[in-house]
């Protein structure tokens, strides 16, 4: 499967157009954005990693029973996945106390919550995607109550699978953001989970050190980013194969413009 053209880019993935319109390509990048894009950066194969974390975990949720936009991976930065009209609402599920929560609530970093918290944010960048309930998602139009509804028992779904496999690993899934549309051809009315599934979107903590495996690293400038997101793929056993080496074994990078160029 080829790019036919160039759809849109956002912070850290390009989208690709094929010749099939129910289709598109994610291409992951290596940029780096925090604080609502006022600290930019870029990590050598940070793409390559979220992409097959995201492949890795996408094919697990899907053994699993969830519905998702992924078909099959292409390339170390690229997947092909089915085309989707996105709901302009984040679904956040929240295990541990920390971001934004512990700034809204006065808890403290790390407080485990008794039960997951679920939350909604308006998918705006120039707003700061800020936190909204079910009336502004009807007051906006932005979804109907049933999305909502579904929304919120496949996010619950997904965190209770994912909390599972990242236990296994001695990994805590502190908090994740999900995203989900419908099929862009209407065959279906259905909610897929769309969007990526990486360390970029959701924060991930050794159980014991609490060491962070998580954008987080770049936000707060707490170490290698690039050498905590391929340990965590070491910790997932997420392997590499002789047409996907593993880019830091010799020290080198993959250049973005030397994988599939559009």
């Amino acid at each position: 499967m080829k790019k036919e053209g160039h759809l849109l880019s956002g912070k850290s993935k390009s989208i690709f157009t094929t010749a099939d319109p129910q289709t598109v390509i994610m291409h992951f990048r290596d940029d780096l954005s925090a604080f609502d894009g006022n600290k930019k950066a870029s990590c050598p194969n940070k793409g390559i990693y979220n992409n097959l974390i995201n492949v890795h975990l996408m094919e697990y949720l899907t053994k699993h029973g969830i519905k998702t936009h992924h078909i099959r991976q292409l390339s170390v930065r690229e997947t092909l996945v089915h085309r989707l009209d996105m709901l302009k609402v984040e679904f956040v599920v929240r295990n541990i106390a920390a971001g934004s929560i512990c700034k809204r609530l006065g808890l403290a970093k790390g407080h485990q919550l008794p039960t997951p918290v679920y939350e909604c944010f308006l998918k705006n960048d120039e707003l700061r995607d800020p936190l909204i309930n079910a009336s502004h998602i009807q007051l906006l139009n932005l979804a109907t109550p049933e999305q909502v509804r579904v929304g919120r028992e496949l996010s619950a779904s997904i965190n209770q699978h994912l909390s599972t496999l990242f236990a296994e690993h001695g990994i805590d899934l502190v908090d994740l953001k999900l995203e989900f549309g419908i099929a862009a051809d209407q065959s279906d009315n259905q909610l897929y989970l769309g969007d990526e599934i990486t360390p970029d979107s959701c924060r991930l903590w050794e159980q014991n050190s609490k060491r962070p495996f998580d954008k987080d690293i770049f936000r707060f400038d707490l170490g290698d980013l690039g050498d905590a997101y391929r340990t965590l793929m070491q910790r997932l056993g997420i392997p590499f194969s002789p047409d996907h080496p593993d880019p830091a074994k010799d020290d080198q990078t993959v250049a973005p413009d030397q994988i599939s160029p559009p």
